[in-house]
């Protein structure tokens, strides 16, 4: 059976949001926020909030952590999954676009739209994941790159790296 697992970084730009914004798109959404136990949103030593991970911490997405049988399920780490599932655009060579997934969907670009206007981007910057492996349960080789926020979803550029 195939399985994913992959270690997500953050980027450093913070939410220019208050919190009665982020409370806001919190009661919007929060039948989807309530998937990620409490852990979408998460504050640093001075008050600033960031999206799913503090830019010094990574999270890990192993897809033998969860069934795929119930998407509407809380479970944080198919959450976590799903929010990196909704993909619009690709900057993969043609071969090695769409060569692994989390077999789950995304969430509905209202969201991601919501996310991506919730206070503003600091700097004229975007939120940016960066994925330093990805192991796909099979020998070879590996996927490096990262995912962008849009506007309606998400952007990946990943390459593939034959194993020596």
């Amino acid at each position: 059976m195939g399985f994913l697992y992959m270690e997500i970084e953050g980027d450093y730009n913070y939410m220019d949001s208050d919190e009665d914004e982020n409370m806001a798109f919190i009661k919007k959404h929060n039948k989807i926020i309530e998937l990620f136990e409490g852990d979408f949103f998460r504050k640093d030593e001075n008050g600033d909030t960031y999206p799913l991970i503090l830019p010094t911490k990574s999270i890990i997405i192993d897809s033998r952590n969860f069934s795929r049988h119930n998407d509407l399920e809380i479970n944080k780490e198919r959450a976590r999954a799903r929010f990196f599932s909704n993909i619009k655009e690709s900057e993969c060579a043609p071969e090695e676009s769409g060569n692994f997934g989390f077999g789950t969907t995304g969430f509905p670009d209202e969201f991601y739209t919501d996310l991506f206007n919730l206070g503003g981007i600091i700097s004229g910057n975007s939120w940016y994941w960066s994925v330093l492996q990805v192991e796909c349960g099979q020998s070879g080789g590996y996927y490096s790159g990262g995912f962008t926020l849009m506007e309606n979803g998400l952007a990946e550029s990943f390459t593939f790296y034959e194993e020596d």
